[in-house]
């Protein structure tokens, strides 16, 4: 046998060996994806920038909960859709993406432009 038959012998060895063993169970988090939501509803909806952690979008009196921070499951608070400041209360009327429907209830950003 040449040199080039025994390499594909053993890549095909190593190949089938490899496909019959079961793996591990993982016992990592699942990736991350769109944020699930539970069973119950709160009794009350709750209104702008309300933590909507517990109950996702459902909780929301707009039916939006938006991802406000790195933390993996933390920091979901409820927005709702907007035209000026006059539909937000206490928050302002901000583009979140470039389109008609990208504007949202967010607290006012800081002056000096961090993240609030």
């Amino acid at each position: 046998m040449t040199l080039q038959s025994w390499l594909v012998m053993g890549m095909l060895s190593a190949f089938a060996v490899g496909c019959g063993r079961d793996r591990a169970p993982d016992d990592r988090p699942p990736p991350l994806s769109e944020r699930r939501e539970l069973v119950s509803a709160p009794a009350v909806k709750l209104g702008p920038w309300e933590d909507c952690t517990s109950f996702g979008s459902a909780g929301c009196s707009s039916g939006l909960c938006f991802k406000t921070s790195p933390e993996r499951t933390q920091g979901f608070r409820c927005s709702a859709s907007c035209r000026s400041d006059a539909d937000c209360g206490n928050l302002t009327c901000q583009q979140v993406y470039p389109s008609e429907k990208g504007w949202f209830c967010l607290p006012a950003l800081p002056r000096d432009g961090g993240a609030p």
